[in-house]
């Protein structure tokens, strides 16, 4: 299994507003492209730096990975999810994964 790491540096005060767009514009298509929705954290507010938000997905092998991302090129909620993130004002990574032989999520 891979898993799809994905950090967001926001400004407290957009958070939410990350959140609810992540949920409407990108989680519903992921999901309909077979990857896995595995967690989703963010830093608490008030510490007197950006929060970071979290989202990590899943999906079988590289193949799958590829099907995934090229079916998503030409959905609308992607454009509309790349959007709302510029408008934000995210800054982030993408990093990939697979579990250690030990770990529960391999």
């Amino acid at each position: 299994m891979i898993f799809m790491i994905e950090t967001a540096d926001l400004d407290d005060s957009v958070v939410d507003e990350y959140l609810a767009g992540f949920e409407e514009h990108f989680l519903a298509g992921a999901l309909e492209r077979e990857l896995g929705f595995v967690a989703c954290w963010r830093t608490p507010s008030g510490l007197g730096e950006p929060v970071t938000v979290t989202v990590v997905l899943s999906c079988a092998d590289w193949a799958a990975w590829e099907r995934a991302r090229n079916a998503a090129v030409g959905d609308p909620r992607v454009r509309e999810w790349i959007a709302l993130r510029e408008r934000l004002g995210a800054r982030g990574r993408r990093r990939f994964a697979t579990g250690a032989t030990f770990s529960p999520l391999r």
